[in-house]
């Protein structure tokens, strides 16, 4: 049983780098700290990876479906996050 594909959330992890680096850099560039979405971003993204990598690595039975559960997870509170931080971006005046 997956969620979703290894070459789905690979796809999808490139392009949350992608939108990672695009929020940071607008947040460096306003002058506006948001450094709580940042560090958000990234405890995800790496719970994200460690979980994907795991689940690529162990085949095993018992652990296939905990590894991709939790790649899953990791994957929809980055996307989340992310979400966040382009409405914070929106809803900043003076951007």
């Amino acid at each position: 049983m997956s969620f979703i594909g290894p070459e789905t959330q690979a796809g999808l992890l490139i392009i949350t780098f992608i939108m990672m680096i695009l929020v940071y850099l607008k947040f460096s560039m306003s002058g506006i700290p948001r450094l709580r979405v940042i560090f958000l971003c990234i405890f995800c993204l790496v719970t994200w990876i460690l979980s994907f990598g795991s689940s690529l690595i162990d085949k095993s039975p018992a652990h296939s479906l905990l590894w991709e559960l939790l790649s899953f997870l990791g994957m929809a509170a980055t996307i989340f996050i992310l979400f966040i931080a382009f409405y914070e971006i929106l809803a900043s005046p003076g951007m």
